[in-house]
């Protein structure tokens, strides 16, 4: 008799332990809002955080990224698992995208051009119309002979930019940054502080002649005494 309350016991312990798990996981999983990560190209940050704020409001988690889109992707895209259980959700997107003007997003699934996206994330890739996604920039180009002093130029995939130059405080060189836009149509290079147009030439290095691109400034009026400089970027490979 008291083997059997013991086993009855564990019995109905048992089952309300799997019970109770399998009401944890459903409230988790419930609770638990799609992430999706925006990937943008050519937008101005106070679009980007308009853009975000306005995902949050649909009940999104969102976040930033500063990966670059391929140029192979249209100007809209929504990353998905397969495996994606809320179809709302993408039809929450696409009503988005309509509603803000943006173009309606091509569907790329688990793998299709080398995304990968886990159950409850979603990519969004949003490229401005006016990006050129052939006119590709290099991470970096430098200064040539600049008689102002050392200047680089670093350009991000989402048409941000940062110059470097050399600073003369107290007798010593210091390096000041400063941020802008970029933007190049594929012949014509445009940042916020000035335009530079580019040229094609050859250039001798070790390896023999190798292409480069010559970036020249369009007028010598800047403010800013480094971008009266030339930048050139040379390709080894």
């Amino acid at each position: 008799m008291i083997t059997s309350v013991i086993c009855c016991y564990y019995f109905l312990d048992k089952t309300f332990m799997k019970k109770l798990i399998a009401l944890i996981l459903l409230i988790t999983l419930g609770g638990c809002a799609t992430k999706v990560h925006l990937i943008t190209q050519g937008y101005q940050a106070e679009d980007i955080e308009k853009i975000s704020q306005q995902l949050r409001d649909k009940g999104f988690d969102v976040e930033r990224s500063t990966s670059a889109i391929p140029k192979n992707y249209p100007n809209s895209v929504l990353a998905i698992n397969p495996a994606h259980q809320r179809a709302s959700d993408i039809t929450t997107l696409q009503s988005f995208l309509k509603d803000n003007a943006f173009e309606t997003a091509a569907e790329l699934h688990f793998g299709q051009n080398r995304h990968y996206y886990n159950q409850g994330n979603i990519g969004l890739y949003l490229r401005h119309p006016d990006v050129n996604p052939n006119a590709v920039m290099p991470y970096y180009v430098e200064s040539v002979g600049c008689k102002t002093g050392y200047a680089t130029l670093a350009f991000q995939p989402d048409q941000s930019m940062f110059l470097e130059t050399e600073v003369r405080i107290n007798n010593q060189l210091e390096l000041h940054t400063e941020k802008g836009r970029w933007l190049f149509d594929g012949s014509l290079l445009t940042i916020t502080l000035d335009n530079h147009e580019i040229s094609q030439l050859s250039r001798d290095t070790p390896h023999g002649p190798r292409p480069a691109l010559l970036y020249s400034p369009t007028t010598n009026t800047h403010q800013n005494d480094a971008l009266q400089c030339h930048f050139e970027v040379i390709f080894i490979n």
